[in-house]
């Protein structure tokens, strides 16, 4: 369910399952607003506002509040609580302006203390998550697109917390493969690029809880703004996956080059949610070299427009090269971006 002022989509079938003919007449859907179950207002460290904030009487209870994060209150017997709220990682005291427990990759950002909310940069940004501050310059307003990245397998997978490329000592540089991407994410333009590594195994569930949080963050102060994803090798069929799992956020596009999975099952069936899909492909690839996928809808599928290319003279592991760049340079003219 959405909350105040979001965009929201309806779909409503009718379904006559039995053996007669049936006609529907007189049809009518109703929109019976809801009533507004509170309004809160923030200092900045996340402090209740009380003089401006209300909540109306004898209705259910918001629990998420500050930065769209859990309240954890009323727990005890007495219906005293703690105030804290729940940031995935960790449990944040708004009384305090702090986390109450040590970050856990506290070692790697010694320029942090341990128990810092938002870098200690409030209120020129947010917590994520518990691990790392977000920043109005990392999720802009009124762009016209978020382009979810994730390039293939780069060595190991990567850990919770730790799925972007920047956190990843094996990523390729920007100048190379899907990394070209991130030269559309500029100071002037409208669009914002994230870069995934790609995983397996847990790492695989790390990076989707991490895709599925950037773009609620996105759509969040963009509702109105474009979904797009590209990937390649295992990045492509994480995806895919994502997509499937995910059915209630919408891509707009899909890049997908030369999917695969390793030695497991390659998704290669397209749900409904995407709206169109390119995918580059290494023909003529033999048992044992990954790639070579052909894209298909999903049986119940109807509506997602499917275009497959066959890549020549290259190879399941050098073909990001080539097309990153295409894609980077298609983009660009598409949302009119000069890229040096």
């Amino acid at each position: 369910m959405g909350g105040v002022g979001e965009a929201l989509y309806f779909y409503i079938y009718c379904s006559n399952e039995s053996k007669l003919d049936v006609f529907f007449d007189n049809l009518q859907v109703v929109h019976t607003r809801g009533a507004l179950i509170s309004e809160s207002h923030y200092g900045a460290w996340g402090n209740v506002l009380k003089g401006i904030s209300s909540e109306a009487a004898l209705k259910l209870e918001n629990k998420y509040k500050y930065n769209g994060k859990e309240e954890q209150n009323k727990e005890f017997s007495d219906g005293s609580g703690l105030d804290w709220y729940d940031y995935k990682n960790r449990f944040y005291d708004n009384q305090i302006g702090r986390f109450f427990c040590q970050d856990r990759i506290a070692d790697e950002y010694v320029y942090y203390s341990p128990y810092q909310f938002a870098g200690n940069e409030v209120p020129n940004a947010i917590d994520l998550d518990g691990l790392e501050p977000l920043r109005p310059n990392e999720v802009k307003r009124n762009q016209i697109a978020l382009i979810i990245s994730v390039h293939g397998q780069e060595n190991s997978d990567p850990e919770k917390g730790k799925t972007q490329t920047k956190n990843n000592q094996y990523a390729r540089e920007i100048s190379e493969g899907l990394g070209t991407l991130s030269k559309l994410d500029t100071e002037k333009s409208n669009v914002q690029v994230v870069q995934f590594s790609s995983g397996d195994d847990s790492g695989e569930q790390f990076i989707k809880d991490d895709i599925r949080e950037t773009i609620l963050n996105f759509q969040k102060v963009n509702p109105n703004g474009l979904i797009m994803g590209a990937g390649h090798s295992r990045g492509a069929d994480n995806l895919i996956e994502f997509a499937k799992e995910n059915r209630d956020i919408g891509f707009r596009n899909m890049f997908i080059i030369d999917v695969s999975d390793g030695t497991g099952d390659t998704d290669t069936k397209s749900p409904s949610n995407i709206g169109r899909i390119d995918n580059y492909y290494v023909p003529n690839t033999s048992f044992f070299t990954p790639g070579g996928q052909i894209m298909e809808r999903e049986k119940k599928n109807s509506t997602t427009i499917i275009t497959n290319t066959p890549i020549e003279n290259t190879s399941h592991t050098r073909i990001d090269n080539l097309i990153g760049p295409l894609l980077t340079n298609i983009l660009s003219k598409f949302f009119n971006i000069t890229i040096n």
